[in-house]
């Protein structure tokens, strides 16, 4: 997970998503290393997102968890402005 977090290349005040985070290791990973971003994990798995959750709170990580209904492709569907 941290590998992955690495490769991302995380920067002070980045906004990170991961639109399948499941249980939310890399979220939480990353946060622990580069904790001045905002770190937003979507699944649309509610048990993935309640593990997330319990993980994130053992950890005293904060995340925010959003359900996103597969419909038509999760990709289709993140509730987050895109910024150009």
């Amino acid at each position: 997970s941290f590998r992955v977090a690495h490769l991302a290349k995380i920067q002070p005040g980045d906004v990170v998503l991961d639109p399948k985070c499941g249980r939310g290791t890399i979220l939480i990973e990353a946060a622990k290393y580069w904790p001045l971003s905002t770190y937003i994990g979507l699944d649309d798995q509610i048990g993935n997102l309640e593990h997330a959750k319990m993980n994130a709170d053992s950890t005293f990580t904060i995340l925010q968890l959003h359900h996103v209904p597969k419909f038509g492709g999760i990709e289709a569907q993140i509730p987050i402005e895109p910024q150009i």
